[in-house]
């Protein structure tokens, strides 16, 4: 555990813990979830951690087999990030995710388009190569990119982040490689 202890005075004293202490009690409460890919033997480069919703999604499939299929996608697509497979940033539809409006809000989505209707993952970087996935929604209702859905999405996002993270800002970066440090280019 990282400490940081610094004494305001003779009866105070206050105490700075990391991002990865914040992450780590979090898993210790059953808030945040480790995804382990689907054949545990592979080696992960990075790092991805689940809400309670997500992690219930992508373990169980949903409640029928079409979300079952879907879920399972999704898991492949979850692979390939965490076993640091080359993916691909940036605005561009074919992109494996991107950073979304507004760049300061710091929530980016991945993209799981197979099989329509595709599903948008969305969370922030705790630090570089490691996600924290906190919702989701079908692509086909978020509509425009500028529409309302995909506000409303960026902001409980946002919010769940602050829920768990309330004194830590999501990890902020200029570059892709800033998030990501190998396998990634922009689109």
């Amino acid at each position: 555990m990282t400490l940081v202890v610094k004494c305001l005075d003779k009866n105070r004293i206050l105490i700075y813990m990391s991002i990865c202490d914040e992450v780590r009690n979090r898993r210790t409460e059953g808030r945040l979830f480790l995804y382990s890919p689907v054949f545990p033997s592979d080696l992960c480069e990075r790092t991805i951690l689940l809400s309670c919703e997500l992690h219930g999604l992508v373990q169980g499939g949903g409640a029928t087999e079409r979300d079952a299929s879907r879920w399972s996608r999704v898991r492949a697509d979850l692979d390939m990030f965490v076993m640091g497979q080359f993916i691909s940033v940036g605005q561009k539809t074919c992109c494996y995710m991107s950073r979304l409006e507004k760049p300061e809000d710091e929530v980016w989505e991945v993209r799981c388009r197979d099989p329509r209707p595709g599903i948008r993952l969305f969370g922030s970087f705790a630090k570089t190569d490691t996600l924290v996935l906190l919702t989701y929604e079908q692509r086909a209702l978020l509509g425009d990119k500028n529409s309302v859905n995909w506000k409303h999405q960026i902001q409980k996002c946002r919010s769940e982040w602050r829920k768990l993270f309330p004194t830590y800002s999501p990890f902020t970066g200029r570059f892709p490689h800033d998030y990501i440090s190998e396998n990634a280019d922009v689109v």
